[in-house]
């Protein structure tokens, strides 16, 4: 079996395959990675501010 990532990339690589016959898929997929890109820039403010320590403390804290 595979774990929640691995679940997730197939997701993503059947959307792929799906997006050469479907414009529109190829577009929604295109607007997923552009909102991805913007979450990892924020994290990566974030985390430059504030240091790793910090930052993980935080992050730790949001998942409890």
């Amino acid at each position: 079996s595979i774990g929640g990532l691995g679940a997730k990339n197939a997701g993503l690589l059947a959307v792929r395959i799906l997006a050469l016959r479907y414009p529109v898929l190829c577009s929604q997929l295109k607007e997923y990675q552009s909102k991805l890109v913007t979450e990892i820039e924020e994290k990566n403010k974030k985390l430059n501010e504030l240091g790793y320590e910090k930052y993980s403390e935080i992050q730790l804290c949001q998942i409890t």
